[in-house]
């Protein structure tokens, strides 16, 4: 064999090769379309559902942002504060879901806080979930 039909075949195997390359990276294409395809449908429909644009029953009990603060969501920025007094009135309106934690205060004064919105079961049992986030963050292996 002569060292120019030697490089035309490697050059033939090699085009093979890209051609199965390419049709691999398709495949996986595919996928990641259809999967991206599938978390903006996702996406969509909560976004539809929390604007109204789709039938959607809440429990009347549970106040709105409107309702705290005067302003729906998204016609204004909403301040520290009146994120303070919305998440303390979910916690009083349903306060086996809510818990609002402080945690400290800004160099302002201004408190902050996080909430913790979840089944009143996995409220119920808080300070087990928080002591094994805790064993979790140290490195030991949780008791099975």
């Amino acid at each position: 064999m002569r060292h120019s039909d030697r490089v035309n075949l490697r050059r033939i195997i090699l085009n093979c090769g890209g051609f199965f390359m390419v049709g691999a990276a398709l495949s996986v294409m595919s996928r990641l379309v259809r999967m991206i395809g599938l978390l903006f449908g996702a996406a969509w429909w909560a976004s539809a559902s929390a604007q109204g644009l789709m039938p959607v029953t809440y429990d009347p009990d549970i106040p709105t942002l409107e309702q705290v603060v005067g302003h729906k969501t998204g016609e204004k920025i909403t301040s520290p504060a009146e994120i303070v007094d919305y998440l303390r009135a979910l916690k009083a309106a349903d306060p086996a879901r809510v818990r609002v934690v402080e945690y400290a205060r800004s160099w302002q004064g201004r408190p902050l806080i996080y909430a913790v919105i979840a089944k009143p079961e996995t409220i119920a049992r808080l300070g087990e979930v928080k002591r094994d986030l805790a064993q979790l963050a140290s490195g030991a292996a949780l008791p099975a």
